[in-house]
C-alpha cells in the first residue's frame, strides 16, 4: 500500500511540474517583450555647441582654446546649461580624451571644476603667465590642473596625462 501511495504522488509531482512550465506562446511573448525593452540614460545638462562663438551665446561669456591639439582627432565643445554656466572643450581620439572646462565664479568662488576626484600622488604648483596653476598626477604625468583668475575657474584633465611643459604651452593658449 505505502509503494502504491509512493508511486501516485511522485506521478501527481511529475504532472504538476509539467504543467507549470511556460508554453511556448508564453516564451515567445516574454522573449519579445525583452527584445523590446528600452534603454532609458539620465539626460544631461550640457548642451553642445557648434563653435566657442555659440557656446558664448548660451554661457553668457567667451573662452579661448586651441582649434586642435596635437595627438588628438575630435573637438566636442557643449555648455552646462545650469546656474553655475561651464563652457567644456573636450579634444578626443580614440579612448583618450583632453577636457578643458572654463566656469563663470559664482557664490562658491574658487573650486574645482575638473570633475576628477582621484586622489594623485603627487602635486605640484606652478606659474603661467601670472596664473598659479594646481596640477595633479604621477609618475611625472600631470592628469589634472586647476587654476582660477578673479571673475573665472578654469581646468584641464588628460586621461593620458600630459609633461608640465606641455601643460603650460596649453593653459597659455585658454582663457
Amino acid at each position: 500500500m505505502k509503494k502504491l501511495l509512493v508511486i501516485a504522488m511522485m506521478g501527481i509531482m511529475a504532472v504538476s511540474a509539467v504543467g507549470c512550465g511556460a508554453s511556448k506562446d508564453d516564451q515567445k511573448i516574454q522573449s519579445e517583450a525583452k527584445t523590446e525593452t528600452e534603454i532609458v540614460q539620465i539626460p544631461s545638462d550640457f548642451v553642445e555647441a557648434a563653435s566657442l562663438d555659440a557656446a558664448k551665446d548660451i554661457a553668457g561669456f567667451t573662452m579661448t582654446a586651441p582649434d586642435t591639439v596635437d595627438g588628438y582627432t575630435e573637438k566636442n565643445i557643449s555648455v552646462l546649461d545650469l546656474e553655475d554656466k561651464m563652457i567644456q572643450v573636450i579634444y578626443s581620439q580614440d579612448e583618450k580624451e583632453l577636457v578643458i572646462r572654463k566656469e563663470a565664479m559664482g557664490s562658491d568662488g574658487v573650486k574645482d571644476i575638473s570633475g576628477d576626484y582621484t586622489e594623485y600622488a603627487e602635486k605640484n604648483e606652478f606659474d603661467v603667465n601670472g596664473q598659479k596653476i594646481t596640477a595633479s598626477g604621477s609618475e611625472g604625468e600631470i592628469y589634472t590642473a586647476v587654476w582660477a583668475d578673479d571673475n573665472y575657474n578654469y581646468s584641464v584633465g588628460s586621461t593620458d596625462g600630459l609633461t608640465q611643459d606641455s601643460l603650460k604651452e596649453l593653459v597659455s593658449k585658454i582663457q
